[in-house]
């Protein structure tokens, strides 16, 4: 469960014509990374965060703590948490959402075991298929 919540108090035109508020919890695809360290670093934990690219446009993202670890980047090593995040197709359609999780690579993030929980470093794909590379961004300095 997420320890954030976003004001529902203002409506947008969503797909499909309708006028409603944006889902909650909701965050910015580049406070993203913010939004998550509010996350139950319990593993197991698992919650769904819309991201908010622009204008109305939202997708949801599920997130799953998937284990306490110990990881080295350029700023050190340090005790972490694994976070796994996919988007969801599900609202769409569940067998599409099956065949989507089967080809694209599930984006990986650690944050800090420690208060604040700052996000050490971020994987991601970089095109849709498992073989392609990754991107990389990680904690370079303290």
């Amino acid at each position: 469960m997420l320890r954030t919540d976003v004001s529902q108090a203002t409506a947008h035109l969503q797909f499909g014509g309708k006028v409603e508020p944006f889902p909650s919890p909701l965050t910015s695809l580049l406070g993203g990374a913010t939004t998550f360290r509010g996350l139950d670093f319990n593993k197991g934990a698992k919650a769904t965060i819309n991201l908010w690219f622009a204008y109305s446009i939202h997708w949801p993202v599920e997130v799953e703590v998937e284990k306490h670890t110990t990881i080295d980047v350029p700023a050190g090593k340090f005790d972490a948490w694994q976070v796994k995040a996919e988007p969801s197709f599900a609202h769409l359609n569940g067998l599409l959402d099956k065949v989507i999780h089967g080809i694209l690579p599930a984006f990986t993030l650690h944050f800090d075991a420690a208060a604040t929980h700052r996000m050490l470093r971020f994987s991601f794909p970089t095109k849709p298929l498992p073989w392609d590379p990754k991107g990389l961004v990680q904690l370079s300095s303290e």
